[in-house]
């Protein structure tokens, strides 16, 4: 993707969550949010694994492997 073309990507992702998930647009996105360095490979996998498991905490899959939008079959 081009960055000077990011900004129409952005709007279709809340319009996508709203019609797929039956999340309003305007809530899809954090408020706020705390960026991080990763500098060590342990570090890595486990954001990754958080990562995977965040659609199991919510209830939208039994597994991170069975969330469509997720790369953790990938992972195993």
């Amino acid at each position: 993707m081009n960055p000077g073309n990011a900004e129409p990507q952005l709007g279709t992702v809340p319009k996508a969550a709203e019609l797929g998930l039956g999340v309003p647009g305007h809530a899809f996105w954090m408020r706020d949010y705390w960026d991080r360095y990763i500098r060590h490979e342990r570090r890595l996998e486990s954001v990754i694994h958080y990562i995977h498991e965040n659609p199991v905490k919510a209830g939208l899959c039994q597994t991170a492997q069975d969330w469509p939008f997720s790369s953790a079959k990938l992972q195993a």
